[in-house]
């Protein structure tokens, strides 16, 4: 508006001057001064707002955070529009309107709620000002953006089978453990009671007497969750609900054993890290510990579907102790992870699949079965809520 005003002002100017009418002059005058002081004047005082804002850095998926921004001038303001920049994902961003005397401030505050996970970045802020009647309006753009990390959605698991089993029936007892027929720690001499299956019979020809194998003892208790983010382990229909329902599957069962059956577990993942822009694989010991379970959700609240991945490596043997229960959690069971699934079983793991993006062809569905690979199929209204 200020440049629709110039020629105008010019104009009668030029016109005053040489009709020499003092009244006229004296208004041109002062209607130029008042462009110079409505353009100048807000723009100076713009230049000396700073912008304080303060947030969680960290959120649970559901919590509410309160985002508060302080407004500092060393000059008067009779107007200040402050636009604070946040994602759609956390209800967009905020305007207020405030009035700033010289050296005063004002702090404005909002509440939003984190109904999205991943890392989102709020601000910078855009400041707008101007003369009373706005004849000028000057913008700038302050402070820095910062970041929230909001963690997946946590969920009741509820009724779903995927309660670690032993691989084979042992009896209730004051040790915790039983013992992996596969790592042996050495040899003694037989005792009465001894199971026959555990006679060393090469040792014992050796040694002239009947000798029993020492085995190392195995935590069966110890869950490993697995979580399947390569696109093509998931439905082409319905692929964006099938991904986030899996990292809500996933989180839930780590949040599960760790706090509630207070049981060592683990993460593994494939996917494609949305900060880091890179693949990202997670290959975590299982482990009982706060700090490794917020690492592992971290993670989960990062990941996003891989679009390039071909093949990965979630379903190796490699590191699974005997004994352990494997949670696959994956969009659609191919065949080839169908082989892997039953061969984790035939190696004493007690392995379960969730599946995220519908039920599995019945050759699938009749093959785990008959392996006991316990399966849940998993959607909006089933036992880990709605999210």
């Amino acid at each position: 508006m200020t440049r629709r005003l110039l020629h105008p002002t010019l104009l009668l100017l030029g016109v005053a001057f040489i009709v020499r009418v003092e009244p006229l002059v004296g208004l041109a005058a002062g209607l130029a001064v008042w462009l110079v002081w409505a353009w100048a004047g807000p723009r100076r005082a713009l230049q000396t707002v700073e912008i304080e804002r303060s947030h969680p850095r960290r959120a649970m998926w559901g919590d509410e955070l309160e985002v508060s921004i302080l407004v500092r001038s060393r000059k008067p303001l009779r107007w200040l529009e402050v636009t604070d920049v946040a994602p759609f994902d956390l209800e967009g961003s905020a305007r207020y309107a405030i009035e700033l005397p010289a050296h005063g401030e004002a702090r404005r505050s909002r509440r939003i709620a984190a109904r999205r996970r991943g890392l989102h970045t709020l601000g910078p802020t855009l400041l707008t000002a101007g003369d009373l009647f706005s004849v000028a309006t000057h913008s700038r753009q302050v402070g820095e953006a910062r970041t929230v990390l909001v963690y997946p959605q946590i969920v009741a698991v509820g009724e779903i089978p995927v309660t670690p089993e032993s691989p084979e029936p042992v009896l209730v007892t004051q040790r915790p453990l039983f013992f992996d027929p596969h790592r042996i720690r050495g040899v003694r001499s037989y005792q009465p009671g001894d199971p026959l299956r555990s006679v060393h019979w090469t040792a014992s020809a050796a040694a002239g007497e009947l000798v029993v194998k020492e085995l190392e003892p195995a935590s069966h208790q110890d869950v490993v969750v697995s979580v399947d983010m390569s696109q093509l382990s998931h439905p082409l229909s319905g692929r964006h609900r099938s991904g986030e329902l899996a990292v809500v599957v996933g989180a839930s069962l780590l949040n599960h054993y760790v706090t509630v059956e207070r049981r060592p577990t683990g993460l593994r993942m494939a996917g494609f890290d949305g900060v880091q822009s890179a693949a990202v694989d997670i290959d975590s010991p299982p482990e009982l510990d706060d700090t490794h379970l917020m690492g592992a959700l971290e993670m989960l609240a990062r990941v996003r579907l891989d679009r390039e991945r071909q093949s990965h490596s979630l379903l190796d043997p490699f590191g699974l102790g005997f004994g352990t229960t494997l949670i696959h959690v994956v969009g659609s069971i191919s065949d080839a992870q169908f082989i892997d699934l039953v061969d984790l079983r035939r190696r004493g793991l007690a392995v379960r699949a969730i599946v995220t993006g519908g039920e599995p062809k019945e050759s699938i569905l009749s093959g785990l079965a008959a392996e006991g690979v316990g399966l849940a199929i998993v959607d909006r209204s089933t036992d880990l809520g709605e999210w």
